[in-house]
């Protein structure tokens, strides 16, 4: 797979980017990967006799991209499955040890697929929230359009150097090596860019947004929770803006400003409200509490309700429970 040319610098980067906490868990990981490609890439310049540098370097390789998806619908408030994207690894892995002639196919194919899919949720799903963005959802949502087409550059280069080098013994590749990792430089510094946070301090950036929101989107989101929306396990910002009839960075930017949280921290706060009210009662078990308010995953309905309670649901029951025979 195509090197960066400053992958030092990259690595740099990369080790600041992970004092982040804000960017979100797989976004984390992307970084750490990151940091983990180029180390590896690094060490398979400097030893080009080590074959193990080498057959790592595409398994790391081919899971950037799956990683930039993945990325992506974390910052879309989507629900991010690492099912397909480990199998996908899997088969990389597979191929390195058996196929290594492969390799030259099952990487641009990766990286294209990635593009494609990202471009395809970009296209339908709307802006991104603002909790992603360095400055505005716009610009996030340029910058990640940008990615996807370089992940679409990188994997043709990747076709085209295999071709010369299979059928004419690698006459021009060298150009087109330094394109790639440039191309490659490009990748890290994009990621660079979406994921630094904004020197602007956040009174000044939450005032204005305030100011720019109209109360209006607000009363109409809060009108949706009322009616029950929060309970739908697929809601997200897209499905949201689509039955409030106001665009999604209209939505993202109101809840931002006047509650200070990302759309899905406001919908699980609803769900979280009612889950409370449904546990002090006896007719429901834990986990049908969680699927009647929108959770579908057990992990997450415990990870929320102890983010917002401080407590986990069976405790939260335990002590309504306990209060209810005191009284």
């Amino acid at each position: 797979m195509l090197i960066p040319v400053n992958f030092l610098l990259s690595l740099v980067c990369v080790l600041l980017l992970v004092q982040r906490r804000d960017g979100g868990r797989v976004f984390q990981l992307l970084l750490w990967l990151c940091l983990l490609h180029s180390l590896i890439a690094g060490l398979a310049i400097m030893l080009p006799d080590e074959k193990l540098w080498h057959r790592l370097q595409p398994i790391t390789a081919a899971a950037l991209p799956l990683m930039c998806r993945m990325a992506l619908v974390q910052a879309m408030e989507g629900s991010v499955r690492i099912v397909r994207s480990a199998l996908v690894v899997i088969l990389m892995i597979v191929c390195v040890l058996l196929l290594p002639q492969g390799i030259d196919w099952l990487m641009p194919a990766i990286w294209l697929g990635c593009a494609v899919l990202m471009l395809r949720r970009l296209k339908t799903s709307g802006n991104l929230p603002p909790k992603t963005a360095p400055t505005d959802g716009t610009l996030t949502l340029r910058g990640w359009q940008l990615l996807a087409l370089l992940l679409i550059v990188v994997a043709l280069l990747d076709v085209v150097i295999t071709l010369l080098m299979s059928f004419a013994e690698g006459a021009g590749t060298a150009e087109l090596l330094l394109a790639g990792n440039l191309s490659m430089a490009g990748v890290m510094s994009l990621l660079l860019l979406l994921g630094h946070p904004s020197r602007e301090p956040v009174v000044s950036r939450v005032a204005r947004e305030v100011s720019a929101a109209d109360p209006a989107i607000m009363a109409r989101i809060d009108a949706l929770m009322q009616e029950g929306l929060y309970r739908e396990p697929q809601l997200n910002l897209a499905r949201l803006a689509r039955k409030a009839g106001i665009p999604t960075r209209q939505v993202s930017a109101a809840i931002n400003a006047l509650h200070q949280q990302s759309v899905s921290q406001y919908v699980n706060g609803w769900r979280i409200r009612e889950a409370g009210e449904r546990l002090a009662g006896r007719s429901q078990t834990v986990i049908e509490v969680m699927e009647s308010v929108g959770f579908q995953t057990k992990s997450n309905f415990n990870r929320e309700f102890r983010r917002i309670t401080g407590k986990t649901p069976s405790e939260w029951r335990r002590e309504a429970w306990e209060q209810a025979e005191n009284n």
